[in-house]
């Protein structure tokens, strides 16, 4: 192998064993056990996947605890996410803590709720309220939410501004805001503010199915035909065109970084490539022919006098970086993913022929084209899958990709390489 080549692929691998990545992007906190126990741990740190589950690890262990609504009482990950467990309308749900105080308020992203100490929690109802008479359809403007705040406040220093308030989220959880002062707000200070695991390794592993497009060869491809004086078989080619596939296996080191609080991801691998074989194909027999009188052009077949097969051989090593936009569908456990972007290749021990094989009047003529392939390629990719979290520390990943790429000159050889690939990832 290139010495260049092999330093590469060692100083990336020592690379992955020494830095820390992690599974899953998280941030300190805690939670509030159903016997109102505070345990402090690390939690994942995201914009959205809080509503339905709780995801907690305790210390520095790796083990991840799946907490669902009604199992805790609450959780809070630094600097400002805070959910509780609410019962409402008989099922259990999370949702965001906006303020606690004389109104608790919550948010389940696009509804506000409330409730007091000791009263249920409420749906704030406001806005366009749609109904149907007579097969037509009509709004009306419901202020509900008014009366539900002030049952809650009867504070005569804010009637005026309730009754005024239009129904605006943003307005109402700040008039909340400033009804309940500082009452029990989390002292940030405590906690380092420090985002662990934004990004992480995997060693990679596949199988591509790859369909190679090769140009100019100067062979005819359809039936042959032959004249009764004449015995050249290799006349150009009436398609410059022609394609073969094979199979190739890949190994190497991917990389994916964290790009803010969601769960898109910057991703890109280096993998060595391996394509080793050969393609042969019947291409089909010989026909010796005769001058048809009155039909130019048209020969009359008088015989079948021989066949053709023709091989491709093909050693192929190649170094392959592609680059990738890559987001994750889910935060729970199984969370399926897509990528698209873009990959370049570089082929860096090359060897491809072209042996045609031809069994005529009792014998058998071999000739031989080398096929040029080109050391660097470049091109595209799109490709889903699913990775499945083992703890904080481990994932595994499996998908496909299709990837396209061309390369090389305007002499013959291989100019596109259409492949489907199949591979697993370890992360950690």
């Amino acid at each position: 192998m290139n010495f260049r080549i092999r330093n590469i692929l060692v100083s990336a691998f020592c690379l992955a064993a020494l830095t820390a990545s992690g599974q899953i992007t998280t941030r300190e906190g805690y939670i509030i056990s159903l016997e109102n126990d505070t345990i402090f741990g690390r939690l994942e740190y995201a914009n959205s996947g809080y509503l339905n589950k709780c995801i907690f690890g305790k210390g520095d262990s790796p083990k991840i605890e799946w907490f669902k609504p009604g199992e805790i009482k609450e959780f809070y990950v630094n600097p400002d996410i805070r959910f509780s467990s609410i019962k409402y309308q008989g099922e259990d749900m999370f949702l965001k803590v906006l303020s606690n105080g004389k109104i608790n308020l919550y948010s389940d992203i696009l509804n506000l709720y409330i409730s007091n100490n000791t009263d249920s929690v409420v749906k704030l109802a406001g806005g366009k309220e749609y109904y149907t008479v007579n097969g037509k359809q009509y709004s009306q403007k419901v202020n509900t939410f008014r009366t539900q705040i002030w049952e809650l406040t009867f504070d005569g220093d804010y009637y005026q501004r309730i009754e005024e308030l239009n129904y605006d989220l943003v307005k109402i959880t700040a008039l909340i805001k400033e009804i309940n002062g500082r009452n029990n707000e989390i002292d940030r200070k405590a906690y380092s503010g420090r985002t662990i695991h934004e990004s992480h390794f995997g060693f990679e592993t596949g199988m591509s199915f790859n369909t190679l497009i090769v140009k100019n060869i100067p062979y005819r491809f359809d039936t042959l035909r032959i004249s009764m004086d004449s015995h050249d078989n290799f006349l150009p080619g009436s398609d410059p065109y022609d394609y073969f596939k094979a199979n190739s296996w890949f190994a190497g080191l991917n990389y994916k970084w964290k790009t803010g609080r969601g769960n898109s991801y910057l991703s890109g691998t280096l993998y060595l490539e391996w394509m080793p074989g050969n393609n042969t194909r019947e291409h089909g027999v010989i026909h010796s022919t005769t001058m048809n009188f009155g039909m130019p052009g048209s020969p009359y077949y008088i015989d079948t006098v021989g066949t053709v097969t023709d091989t491709y051989l093909y050693n192929l090593i190649s170094l392959g970086f592609p680059v990738a936009f890559h987001k994750e569908m889910s935060y729970n456990r199984l969370r399926p993913f897509f990528n698209v972007g873009v990959l370049a290749r570089l082929n860096f021990q090359k060897h491809g022929t072209l042996t045609r094989e031809i069994f005529f009047s009792e014998s058998t003529v071999t000739k031989e084209i080398k096929i040029h392939i080109p050391a660097y390629m470049a091109g595209v990719k799109v490709g889903v899958g699913i990775r499945y979290i083992i703890d904080m520390n481990y994932s595994f990943s499996a998908g496909v990709s299709i990837e396209a790429m061309s390369g090389g000159s305007d002499g013959n050889g291989i100019r596109s390489i259409i492949n489907k690939r199949t591979y697993l990832s370890f992360n950690y």
